[in-house]
This record gives C-alpha cells, sequence and structure tokens, in this order.
C-alpha cells in the first residue's frame, strides 16, 4: 500500500494567504481523530519563513509540521508546505522541489493534488479554501 494504512485518507488543501481563516475554522471542527492525514498547500510569500505550521497547530491537537522532503504520511498529522517549494505525493512520502515555474506562473496546489490523485486514488481527497 502507498500510506501506513489501506483505509487512510489523504486530505490536499489548497488556499490563498486570504484562506487561512478558514483553515483554522476547518480544523477547528476537524476531529483529531478522523484517521485522515492532511496536506496544506498555501500561496505563501517565498521570501518569507512560514509561520503557517505554528498557525494551524493552535487549532488542532494533531501533530503539525512543515513537510521536509521524504516525510511518510501517517493518519492523524497535519502536513505544510514550505515557502516556495512545490509539494508531490509518491509511494506515501511527501517529496519537495524548488519550482518548476517562475512566481506567477506557478500552481504549487495543482501540483499537489496531481500527484495526490495519481498516488492515493480511492482514498484522495482534495479540498481548496478562499
Amino acid at each position: 500500500t502507498n500510506v501506513e494504512s489501506p483505509t487512510i485518507s489523504v486530505v490536499g488543501i489548497g488556499a490563498s494567504a486570504g484562506g487561512i481563516e478558514a483553515l483554522g475554522r476547518f480544523f477547528d471542527a476537524m476531529p483529531a481523530d478522523s484517521g485522515c492525514a492532511f496536506v496544506v498547500v498555501l500561496h505563501l510569500d517565498p521570501k518569507h519563513e512560514s509561520e503557517m505550521a505554528r498557525v494551524l497547530a493552535s487549532h488542532t491537537t494533531m501533530q503539525v509540521a512543515q513537510v521536509v522532503d521524504g516525510m511518510r504520511i501517517v493518519s492523524d498529522r497535519v502536513y505544510v508546505i514550505a515557502p516556495d517549494t512545490d509539494l508531490k505525493i509518491s509511494d506515501g512520502g511527501l517529496h519537495v522541489s524548488r519550482p518548476a515555474e517562475v512566481r506567477g506562473n506557478r500552481h504549487p496546489v495543482d501540483v499537489l493534488f496531481r500527484s495526490l490523485a495519481s498516488d492515493q486514488r480511492k482514498r484522495a481527497i482534495a479540498i481548496v479554501l478562499s
């Protein structure tokens, strides 16, 4: 299987900077033991360190971490993209790379959603918040 358990759903969430409030409300309402893993892609300023993991951690008791290349997907965790990166899911792992497109032309949420669908198939869930 691609992740720790064949029954885990992987939820990709895309949001612009304006969707941060909606993300907070989403995680306020999401049970910490849903059995899902959450991968969050935000359109962030590439020149600044992201505080998103810390911000989201204040809305959930799930572990929240900024993605490091090669992390394995585990249920009941939240993974947040690092600024100025693309994020793909492959063989149940999270893979970070430098953006292939220049800022303005790139859509990191599309990169995530395509790889999520390809890797996780029927366990893939995609959400766009704005």
